[in-house]
């Protein structure tokens, strides 16, 4: 499913992008795993109110609570966190979304960037390879460490 969350930059006194009532967003559950399939229902200051369709039972929503920072941290290409990924599934769908990354040296697409983890985690290649850029390198060494 290719997902791409829509935004819209204020004018106003907030910095950044800020998510539109009705726009599709990323969320980080409780369980750490990362969905793209959540919905804006409401904006409350600092506070967004999102909701998705429940898989038990699709007449029934579920609803949460978050703040626009937590929110930020996975949904913003521009400050986009790959730590906030605490497995490969969920990094690769941040990969997607950000739809490539500048390194020092060259621009890398989504596809080369997941090639190249996958090459780290078979031991092919070692980890000084990957772009240290959105702090890829360390989400894809703490992941290895927790999968240890």
């Amino acid at each position: 499913m290719n997902f791409n969350p829509s935004f819209r930059k204020l004018e106003s006194n907030r910095e950044g992008w800020f998510p539109v009532e009705g726009s599709h967003l990323f969320v980080k559950r409780s369980n750490g795993q990362i969905e793209g399939d959540w919905t804006v229902s409401q904006i409350n200051n600092e506070i967004i109110t999102v909701f998705k369709p429940s898989s038990d039972n699709p007449k029934d929503t579920i609803t949460k609570e978050l703040p626009i920072s937590e929110l930020k941290r996975i949904n913003d290409k521009d400050s986009l966190d790959f730590t906030e990924a605490d497995d490969f599934n969920n990094l690769y769908k941040l990969i997607k979304f950000q739809g490539g990354i500048n390194g020092n040296s060259q621009k890398y697409s989504p596809e080369i960037l997941i090639e190249i983890i996958k090459k780290v985690i078979n031991k092919e290649i070692g980890i000084n390879v990957i772009t240290r850029t959105n702090n890829l390198r360390f989400a894809v060494e703490k992941i290895l460490q927790n999968n240890q």
